[in-house]
């Protein structure tokens, strides 16, 4: 081999490396019902798992600024290109694929997690059943009590628009603000740089999920989190609100729970800025943590 292959052999590689890879893990439950996950590793060090992919659009930037952090976005069932295989019939089976599906992704070792609404949901429920190897979590608008008419909804959604940019915007760009409270020039750039429209919802798939058991059958609350945790919150969020969400203290009392102004269920987008701030300082508590974890048990 000569140089230039050489060479060109090194760059594809890091290439790869830099650039992540996406594969497909098959999970057996049992009762003749697998499933197929779909995943995307980005990055290399202490295992994150993110639940799921459409969050990559604006964790990656973060993340592209933090060394150490081997990022697994893992897509749920019925999620982007994971299955929705009929055989999981409820948000207890759900969790059950997710957890085997880490088991095999990151074995025997312990992990960081972040989740974004119902997924928001999902970790909690991941940390509940793993609870010594979670070294932090993070939570983004997360749905706290899932069936919708249980949930405490702000009973003014204020907006902020910049009404001269506004009007001047041809519809598609207006459409892309719709579910936004603050229209600006910063919330569309946002929005066109950092959402991505790919990773989609299986609706038949969750609807029955909804129907059949939207939320789980043991008591989250009742177990204790005492590692960094982070609990972003929008103020006018009326998909799943805030409220809700305040008394997470009770299980999470090293969690800093930050409920922003003019921030929405789209809250990634309205308040990118002070996002990265919080979750900068989020995994360096985390990474405090597993310093400390790893000096304890040598």
């Amino acid at each position: 081999m000569n140089f230039f292959h050489l060479f060109t052999l090194i760059m594809a590689l890091l290439s790869y490396s830099l650039a992540g890879y996406c594969q497909i893990i098959t999970v057996t439950m049992g009762n003749s019902c697998s499933t197929d996950v779909y995943y995307e590793i980005k990055g290399q060090g202490k295992p994150m798992i993110i639940l799921h992919r459409a969050t990559s659009g604006y964790l990656e930037p973060i993340f592209e600024e933090q060394d150490g952090w081997k990022r697994i976005y893992i897509d749920p069932p019925g999620i982007g290109n994971s299955s929705a295989n009929e055989c999981i019939r409820n948000a207890d089976d759900c969790l059950k694929v997710i957890l085997v599906a880490i088991d095999m992704l990151v074995p025997h070792e312990p992990f960081s997690l972040i989740g974004f609404s119902y997924f928001g949901y999902m970790a909690r429920g991941i940390q509940a059943k793993t609870p010594n190897r979670v070294n932090g979590m993070a939570l983004i608008c997360p749905v706290v009590i899932p069936q919708n008419s249980g949930r405490t909804l702000p009973t003014h959604t204020k907006q902020f628009v910049d009404q001269e940019f506004y009007n001047r915007l041809p519809n598609d760009k207006k459409q892309q603000l719709e579910n936004l409270v603050v229209k600006t020039p910063c919330s569309l750039q946002a929005v066109e740089k950092l959402k991505r429209d790919d990773v989609l919802m299986n609706v038949e798939f969750w609807n029955r999920i909804k129907l059949n058991g939207y939320s789980f059958s043991f008591d989250m609350d009742s177990v204790t989190f005492n590692n960094p945790a982070l609990v972003l919150l929008g103020l006018q969020d009326d998909v799943v609100g805030f409220t809700d969400a305040l008394r997470l203290s009770q299980a999470m009392p090293s969690a800093s729970i930050v409920a922003l102004d003019f921030a929405s269920h789209s809250l990634p987008y309205e308040q990118n800025h002070l996002m990265r701030i919080h979750i900068f300082e989020w995994l360096k508590r985390v990474r405090y943590q597993i310093e400390y974890n790893e000096k304890t048990t040598h």
